[in-house]
C-alpha cells in the first residue's frame, strides 16, 4: 500500500437537526472508520463505528477517533475538511490533533476524495458512488433523526458501515490509478478484501461482497 501499509478510510453520518426549522444546523452523530492493513505479508481488515446519543457531546467522538487511527496510517475520506471544521467547532480546543490530521494539517497522509468545487456534499457523494459503480447507503433525513432521537443506532450504523467500506474502496481505486505499483497492490488487497467479506456476517459485508463479484464477472 502507498504511501504507507496501513490505509483507514475514516466516513461521519451528519444530520441537520434544525431540518424542520429554516436554518440548517449539521451536526455530526456517528463516525465509522475501515482500515486495511499489510505486514509480513499479512493482510488484515479492521471496522469500527459508533453513534452518538441525542445527548452525547460531538467532542466525544474526538478520543474514539484518536483511538482507531493509526498514527503511521494514511486516512481516506470524502469530505474530511469539512467534517473537520464540525467536530473543531464544537470540541472546544479538545485533541487538535485529530482535527487537524483529518483536514490534512497534521502528519497523517491524506486522501481526500471529494471535489471541493461541491455544495451539496451528500448528493456529491452519492455521484461519486454511482460514477465509481460502489454502493452506498440511501439517506433519508426524517428516518435518520427519528432513530437518532429515539436512540435506535442499528439501522444508522449499517448505513455507516456500507459507506466508510465504498470509501476505502474508492480510496484504493485512487491508490491503484496512480503507479504500476498500486495496481498490482490493489488487486492482491481485492481478494483479501473479498475473502474477509465472506467470513464477514453482516448486511453491509454481503452488499460489497456482491458488488465485488458484479465487477469481477
Amino acid at each position: 500500500m502507498l504511501p504507507h501499509h496501513i490505509i483507514t478510510a475514516v466516513h461521519f453520518l451528519t444530520i441537520d437537526v434544525g431540518h424542520q426549522l429554516s436554518t440548517a444546523s449539521p451536526r455530526i452523530i456517528g463516525a465509522a472508520i475501515f482500515t486495511g492493513s499489510v505486514e509480513h505479508g499479512e493482510v488484515e481488515f479492521r471496522l469500527d463505528a459508533t453513534v452518538l446519543g441525542p445527548r452525547s457531546p460531538i467532542a466525544s467522538l474526538l478520543p474514539w477517533l484518536n483511538e482507531h487511527i493509526d498514527p503511521q496510517a494514511t486516512i481516506a475520506g470524502y469530505d474530511l475538511i469539512q467534517a473537520a471544521s464540525l467536530l473543531a467547532r464544537c470540541s472546544s480546543g479538545l485533541n487538535p490533533g485529530i482535527t487537524h490530521a483529518l483536514a490534512g494539517r497534521g502528519r497523517h497522509p491524506v486522501i481526500e476524495l471529494s471535489d471541493a468545487s461541491s455544495d451539496d456534499d451528500a448528493a456529491a457523494f452519492i455521484l461519486a458512488c454511482l460514477q465509481a459503480d460502489l454502493p452506498f447507503s440511501s439517506p433519508n433525513a426524517s428516518d435518520d433523526f427519528a432513530a437518532w432521537m429515539m436512540r435506535r443506532p442499528v439501522p444508522l450504523v449499517h448505513r455507516l458501515e456500507l459507506d466508510v467500506i465504498t470509501v476505502w474502496r474508492m480510496a484504493m481505486a485512487r491508490i491503484e490509478a496512480r503507479t504500476d505499483l498500486g495496481r498490482r497492490v490493489s488487486s492482491v488487497i481485492e481478494e483479501h478484501l473479498t475473502d474477509w467479506l465472506k467470513a464477514a456476517n453482516f448486511p453491509a459485508g454481503a452488499i460489497h461482497l456482491d458488488s465485488l463479484s458484479a465487477a469481477e464477472g
